[in-house]
């Protein structure tokens, strides 16, 4: 079976999506020495502060619909270029009302992320069109275009640098030139994102009632997951910048940066599996399911053997990746690539929760683990110094994975402990 896997199409898209994450993170790094020398501080953290709110933004206007379209593109029954029409009526219905909500707290939200109130809609505005991008991008990963997948992410990312550096060198537009180098980006490949599914026949204009309550059935629950999901993601830098100092915070950082690689192939393996599982799942073939299984678990073991060897060898290049003021950042990489690991290992598991479509449990598990991830960062932040920030960020995501693991079994049953041997009633 090892054989099967390395020689499938999962595992050479695998390889596709993982180079494509690679460089997606590594052009905006290589901005980094370009970009700090230029801005302040503070306006570095401006242009920081609004693409983290077009994250924000982006749970209530796209309200994750998108994985609507992957969980049924599958199901025979839906006419699919219509239900993906009906997704779209949704992002403008739910774009209209956030813009209005924006205008009406404008002064509130201003304060709250210290940002000017006028970026506040432009902002809307990016996270509606990356919703749209999004679909494009879930549309070819399901039909397993891999190489289409990525040149579109990257060619998106390679815009985006090369128009910032336009407006902010050429027009001298300084950090509102990098901001909206991110937000014409979006729209602009959000228009060729239409485009091209109109051209590819992936969308009919036409939305449906059903449709539309379907992908709302499956979109609105995720809202509290996705802002869970940013709870986690954000507040170790906050609790680290309280409790200790903001030199920590970059060390923190730089060792989350060198972490990544294994976000990045973690990340290309779900996008290239998930697929394959959707589609097998729609079977509900009992020696399918106990394949899955046991695919699964080879998952798991190429996942802890990669971390493991990336752990083992970076001690031998860290120092040609970071200069000397960082290389105790080397203490908090393992922790924080098998919180890597882990993480993915949760999204895997939660894959049979997206299916039956009970996504709601998914928002119940990430705000659950986001409290506690708060709660765990304070304790071990005070008794550990920064290295308790990694160890609470490796226990948080093993949480997230067992939690969802559980639920994952209770709503779609699998054979995962197919390997103990059933007991005989000899009565």
């Amino acid at each position: 079976m090892l054989k099967t896997l390395f020689r499938s199409r999962v595992f050479g898209n695998t390889a596709i999506y993982t180079l494509a994450n690679v460089l997606n993170g590594a052009i905006p790094f290589l901005l980094l020495p370009v970009l700090t020398r230029v801005f302040t501080p503070e306006e570095y953290g401006l242009v920081t502060l609004i693409s983290l709110l077009i994250s924000i933004l982006g749970a209530f206007t796209g309200l994750s619909i998108h994985g609507a379209v992957s969980v049924n593109f599958f199901n025979k029954s839906i006419d699919h270029p219509r239900f993906v029409g009906s997704c779209v009526q949704i992002l403008i219905g739910s774009t209209s009302l956030t813009l209005l909500v924006a205008y009406l707290f404008s002064n509130q939200i201003s304060h709250f992320f210290h940002i000017p109130k006028n970026w506040l809609l432009i902002a809307t505005v990016a996270s509606a069109a990356q919703f749209i991008i999004n679909i494009r991008l879930t549309l070819w990963q399901v039909k397993e275009k891999a190489l289409h997948y990525s040149v579109a992410q990257v060619s998106q990312t390679v815009f985006n640098i090369s128009l910032s550096l336009a407006l902010v060198f050429w027009l001298f537009l300084g950090w509102e030139g990098r901001a909206l180098g991110i937000v014409l980006s979006s729209l602009f490949f959000c228009f060729l994102a239409l485009l091209s599914m109109h051209n590819d026949k992936a969308i009919i204009w036409q939305g449906d009632r059903l449709y539309t309550k379907k992908a709302l059935l499956f979109g609105v629950p995720l809202i509290p997951h996705v802002i869970g999901g940013l709870v986690m993601a954000m507040s170790d830098r906050f609790f680290i910048a309280k409790l200790l100092d903001t030199s920590q915070v970059g060390i923190f950082t730089v060792a989350l940066q060198v972490s990544l690689i294994i976000n990045f192939i973690v990340d290309g393996l779900l996008k290239s599996y998930s697929p394959e599982l959707m589609r097998q799942l729609q079977t509900n073939n009992e020696t399918e399911k106990l394949g899955i299984v046991k695919k699964t678990y080879l998952i798991f073991g190429f996942l802890f053997l990669i971390s493991s060897i990336y752990i083992f060898a970076l001690p031998l290049v860290l120092p040609f990746i970071v200069g000397d003021k960082f290389n105790a950042s080397i203490t908090y990489v393992p922790w924080l690539v098998y919180a890597g690991m882990f993480s993915g290992l949760y999204y895997l598991v939660g894959l049979y929760i997206v299916f039956v479509g009970k996504t709601h449990l998914l928002s119940i598990i990430t705000l659950t683990v986001s409290l506690i991830h708060c709660v765990l960062l304070y304790v071990l932040i005070n008794v550990n110094g920064l290295i308790g920030a990694a160890q609470a960020a490796l226990i948080s995501s093993v949480l997230m994975f067992v939690f969802t693991w559980l639920f994952s079994s209770h709503v779609y049953p699998m054979k995962w402990l197919y390997f103990v041997p059933a007991r005989v009633n000899h009565e």
